[in-house]
């Protein structure tokens, strides 16, 4: 294929359309299946159960949909095509934007192809002119005159409007790959009253892009407060959370309620609303009352279990950690109108425990009250000590979220402009008819061209008392 025929391929209407179906279909694959490293849990469990779609999987690399090879050569392609169509539109601009800053009305007329034609009975043309130039001046054009020969030009900058929407889109293909590549994103689950850092130990869920750096002072995600309803106006937003993003030291950088459609974002962190469960918080302390280490085991809402709630499997040690257990624990959860959904007004935590590597040791089940304590093997307690609502955050760290919006309104602009208010070229000439004149009306092909001519052909006829005449001539 020679040059040119590579760049008309590339600007093709059809393989933009195709590349974008393409992108798309990715992007829907990559829901179906979990998203992470290859060793993550997720990723590992769900290959263990789809054994014969693992390898495909693995080898399309769909854990890793926004930055497998399958989505990013497209998106290159997408990228190189759009900046090709870009640079196109921007030179027809430059083209556009001088014919309009320097059109002359006898240059106009050697352009000019289609014509509305006004007969105007009992007037002169030099009546017929006056009565052009006014009407244009009146459409705020730039008027010129030359003889019986008048133009008309305005907004030769809306020629821009489509380039810029063009390249706003290049920046925006080309920002989100650069976000898929630097972002972290994933899911947290944070007690009412706690706080987490925003750090990979935090996370439950977790998506790194290969270039992502943690900062090496992390802000910290805390959620003071949590309501099972937010009514905003006169609308029940459900359970929400109130969620603050803190700097080190403490500084409360920005907070707000968190619900559907109303993310909190400062800088470069973004949160929002998951779900919610329970959080028991368990304390192990020595015979003589020193804390030997504290747990705080999230408990989702499961209609299928007893309990009413998921059980947690733990690591318990008690002092010394001579003395080791494999512990699940489980909360009775409150009930109303068949739902789970709130804290239990009496709070039993359940534990099983089992010494670590003995199995064939008895297993101690205990029912612990809040505030209730367990004596292990060693003298050690076990205490329940608080039970709390916890909120699972969707916590994303993508410095380009304040620039994708830039570049959305930009491009918004841009297609705005090129529209509402393209640039306008309009060209009126006169000249004597038998015992009246004729005004030959002509707007540049450009949009809004058939409006733009048919109202200034009919404020011509009006002026003068005449009568509009449909006529095309090449």
């Amino acid at each position: 294929m020679t040059r040119p025929s590579v760049v008309r391929a590339l600007t093709s209407a059809k393989l933009v359309v195709g590349l974008l179906l393409w992108l798309a279909g990715v992007a829907f694959l990559a829901t179906l299946v979990p998203q992470g490293a290859p060793s993550s849990p997720e990723v590992l469990s769900w290959a263990a159960a789809n054994p014969a779609l693992a390898g495909v999987v693995r080898f399309l690399g769909l854990n890793s949909g926004y930055t497998s090879w399958i989505f990013l050569v497209p998106l290159a392609v997408l990228a190189v095509s759009t900046a090709l169509c870009s640079w196109q539109r921007t030179r027809t601009a430059v083209r556009r934007f001088r014919a309009v800053r320097d059109a002359t009305p006898s240059g106009l007329g050697k352009r000019a192809r289609s014509w509305e034609v006004v007969r105007v009975d009992g007037a002169s043309a030099a009546d017929v002119a006056d009565v052009a130039e006014r009407a244009l001046a009146k459409a705020r054009l730039r008027v010129l005159r030359e003889g019986n020969l008048v133009s008309g030009t305005a907004r030769g900058w809306g020629a821009f409007g489509s380039p810029v929407f063009h390249w706003s889109l290049l920046a925006l293909i080309l920002l989100v790959a650069a976000s898929q590549l630097t972002q972290a994103s994933g899911l947290m689950g944070v007690p009412v009253g706690d706080a987490k850092p925003i750090a990979p130990q935090s996370y439950g869920t977790l998506r790194v892009g290969p270039l992502h750096a943690w900062s090496t002072s992390p802000r910290s995600v805390a959620v003071p407060d949590f309501d099972l309803t937010w009514v905003v106006g006169e609308l029940d937003r459900g359970p929400t959370p109130l969620v603050r993003i803190v700097a080190p030291g403490g500084h409360v950088l920005g907070e707000g309620r968190v619900y559907p459609n109303s993310p909190l974002r400062v800088g470069s962190i973004t949160v929002h609303s998951n779900d919610y469960g329970l959080a028991a918080r368990i304390v192990v302390r020595g015979k003589d009352g020193r804390l030997l280490g504290s747990t705080t085991p999230l408990l989702d809402f499961d209609a299928s279990s007893p309990s009413g709630t998921t059980q947690v499997p733990l690591e318990i040690t008690g002092a010394g950690g001579a003395v080791a257990y494999e512990t699940t624990v489980t909360v009775k959860a409150a009930r109303s109108g068949g739902e789970l959904h709130r804290l239990p007004k009496d709070p039993r935590l359940s534990v099983t425990l089992r010494p670590t590597g003995a199995e064939d040791a008895s297993v101690t089940v205990t029912e612990l009250a809040l505030g209730e304590s367990l004596e292990l093997a060693d003298g050690s307690t076990l205490r329940f000590d608080r039970l709390t609502y916890y909120a699972r955050l969707s916590v994303v760290d993508d410095w380009s979220v304040p620039w994708l919006y830039a570049l959305l309104a930009i491009g918004l602009l841009g297609l705005g402009v090129s529209i509402l208010a393209g640039p306008r070229v309009a060209l009126v000439e006169s000249a004597q008819a038998g015992e009246g004149a004729e005004a030959r009306v002509w707007i540049s092909p450009w949009r809004g061209e058939i409006a733009f001519r048919d109202g200034l052909a009919r404020s011509i006829a009006d002026a003068t008392a005449g009568t509009v005449v449909q006529e095309e001539e090449s």
